[in-house]
């Protein structure tokens, strides 16, 4: 270290500096929490928590039908004439708003594979019951009626006629009954059987109906995660039934039938009464139909083969109206904005009284804002500018804020100026020198001896000792600044002159304290 003695007594510009800062910090952060407080507080919300599961059943539920398909059959036999009916209850989706819906081709197909076929079965069950024939023949009499080789004839009303078919749709995706009191009778525009597709096109003389679209892709991976949707109820009965939703992936891509067309092999487990019903993605979107399950798996046809038999019919798979509100409804309700929701449910039900996922989603919404309430919306931004009253406010705010800063600046400097010195300066020495003060020089045994009477600090300067960085010589002990020392003179020439055993300044005889370091002189 260089020679360092106690500095004089300097303010501290970085103390009050940084208490300015912390002083404007605090005051700005004041202001904002009462400003944060005067604002009005927002009313709680929270949004449905919604599954990719959910959310396509919300977006495909809306078009899905119950089918009910009765069929008056005549079967002709060597025994007598039998009158069977044979009903099918199935599951199919509207896919153009004007009345055009999907459907299996197997549950309206009139022919052996279908509703002739039932019909025989139907008359070979009443001869087992009766006695007529073992039951150990049942299947080798029926197969050998549909094959052509008993001859049998099965026909509608009209001889020579296939078996006079009745389609009944109930629209809604609500609960039904087997037999709905409240339907639309559908017309048949084209079926494919089983071997050919599977595929039906239904229409209604009805429109403005839910729709749903199909996948415009075959692109369907193997795990891909699916959602079928459908009526699970497929026998009579007195009771009501609704959609469920059955959860699966796509298993495998298979061939199938004669034609070897393709079917997907699915994991979801479907019921009778669900063929025709539609597979979708998690987009909402289908991309199969369910058609047919056997003891291993259950299989959907491929969206392909649907866009192939409507587009073959001149029609468009589009949403309508009706699906745009539902749709805008659905995504206010799961942003937690319930009243747009519900304005948006009530346009729908306006335009169709029945839809009963309108009407569900209504009463939900309804509920949930009663709980949480409505988003609060920000204020629109102001074109006009700041008024004469904000602007005076804010020229007040700002006043205050420049006072108690000054304020603040003007205590903290006056506080450190009354600090005494803490820190050590270096000093130039004048004891270092090795010749009077008229140039004559002096034996290096009286360079640093004090006069008598005056007390020098034991081995405070060595002529032997190094430089510091500015010429200074390094003191073997230093001095403590609030222990008074004495003053050194020097006589060898000319007149007295005192210096402060400190630093080294020169001081008056009558001064109290050194002008320069501060230390009392004694």
């Amino acid at each position: 270290m260089s020679g360092l003695v106690p500095s004089p007594t300097h303010s501290r510009p970085g103390r009050w500096r940084r208490g300015l800062i912390v002083a404007v910090v605090a005051l700005t952060s004041i202001l904002g929490i009462g400003s944060a407080a005067a604002q009005p507080q927002q009313v709680g919300q929270a949004a449905p928590v919604i599954n990719p599961q959910a959310r396509a059943a919300d977006l495909a539920r809306p078009a899905v039908v119950w089918i009910r398909i009765h069929f008056d059959a005549w079967v002709i036999t060597p025994f007598g004439t039998f009158n069977e009916p044979v009903d099918y209850g199935c599951t199919g989706f509207v896919v153009n708003p004007a009345g055009y819906i999907v459907t299996a081709g197997h549950c309206v197909d009139d022919g052996m594979d279908g509703a002739q076929g039932d019909a025989i079965a139907q008359v070979v069950d009443q001869f087992v019951e009766a006695g007529a024939v073992p039951v150990s023949e049942r299947d080798r009499l029926i197969e050998d009626v549909k094959m052509g080789n008993i001859d049998w004839q099965v026909e509608g009303q009209d001889n020579n006629s296939r078996p006079d078919r009745t389609l009944s749709v109930t629209i809604g995706a609500g609960n039904v009954r087997w037999k709905p009191k409240i339907t639309a009778n559908a017309r048949l525009v084209e079926f494919l059987p089983w071997k050919d597709g599977d595929v039906a096109l239904l229409k209604v003389a009805k429109s403005g109906l839910p729709s749903i679209l199909l996948s415009p892709t075959d692109d369907i991976q193997i795990g891909e995660e699916l959602l079928s949707i459908g009526y699970p109820a497929a026998t009579d009965g007195e009771e009501s039934f609704g959609l469920t939703n059955r959860n699966g992936q796509i298993n495998a891509e298979l061939s199938k039938g004669p034609s070897n067309l393709t079917f997907y092999e699915t994991s979801a487990n479907l019921t009778s009464g669900q063929s025709g019903g539609p597979t979708v993605d998690l987009n909402g979107q289908v991309v199969g139909m369910a058609s047919f399950k056997n003891e291993d798996a259950n299989y959907i046809v491929p969206a392909s083969i649907i866009r192939e038999l409507i587009s073959r019919n001149g029609v468009r798979n589009e949403l309508g109206r009706i699906d745009e509100l539902y749709r805008q409804g659905l995504e206010s309700y799961y942003r937690g904005e319930y009243s747009a929701a519900i304005d948006a449910f009530d346009q729908v039900l306006g335009l169709m009284p029945g839809h009963k996922q309108a009407s569900a989603k209504k009463t939900k919404a309804a509920e949930l804002r009663e709980r949480f309430g409505d988003p609060r919306q920000p204020a629109p931004p102001s074109t006009s500018g700041p008024s004469t009253i904000q602007l005076l406010a804010g020229a007040a705010a700002a006043l205050v804020l420049l006072v108690l800063v000054l304020t603040t600046g003007l205590l903290l400097r006056r506080r450190s100026r009354r600090r005494r010195p803490g820190r050590l300066a270096p000093s130039p020495d004048p004891f270092a020198a090795t010749a009077g003060w008229d140039g004559t020089p002096l034996p290096p045994a009286q360079a640093h001896d004090a006069p008598d009477g005056v007390v020098a600090p034991a081995g405070r300067y060595r002529t032997d000792t190094p430089a510091g960085p500015d010429g200074d010589r390094i003191a073997d002990g230093a001095a403590q600044a609030a222990t008074p020392v004495s003053v050194r003179t020097s006589e060898a020439a000319g007149p007295r002159r005192n210096f402060c055993s400190n630093c080294g300044a020169r001081v008056q005889t009558d001064d109290p304290s050194c002008q320069q370091c501060g230390a009392w002189l004694t």
